[in-house]
């Protein structure tokens, strides 16, 4: 006698229809997870976009720091030789013999005061407009 395989199997039609139901449920939870999902992978990557744009942005905000901390040690550097140059000064004047003496290294002092002050102001200008030409 020969065995039936199981394709050749029939089965009942109650056990077709509970065998189609259990695929149908699969089924529908599948597309409640993929509803779920939704669009998930896209909102992912955009966060991860923007993530990576703040970091962009957070490294040239530090370099900005980091190039504004080196002027500010610069200016600091210049201010501490400007009160060296007026000590010196201020001991000039204070070993003059005469007016014309004490007048002339008052003016040198103020010049080179102005000079340096100008010099100063113009490079932290040009650092202040290279910023905003940078931002617009």
């Amino acid at each position: 006698m020969a065995q039936k395989k199981t394709s050749d199997v029939d089965y009942s039609m109650h056990e077709k229809i509970m065998a189609l139901y259990e695929l149908q449920k699969i089924d529908s939870q599948i597309d409640e997870i993929n509803k779920v999902k939704g669009e998930l992978p896209l909102e992912v990557q955009d966060l991860e976009d923007e993530l990576a744009g703040l970091n962009t942005r957070i490294e040239n905000i530090n370099a900005e720091i980091e190039e504004l901390n080196t002027l500010t040690r610069q200016r600091k550097r210049e201010v501490d030789q400007a009160k060296i140059m007026i000590g010196n000064y201020k001991e000039q004047q204070n070993n003059v013999r005469n007016n014309r003496e004490f007048d002339a290294i008052t003016k040198e002092e103020a010049e080179e005061l102005i000079a340096s002050w100008v010099t100063g102001e113009r490079t932290a200008l040009s650092v202040v407009r290279a910023k905003e030409e940078g931002t617009q």
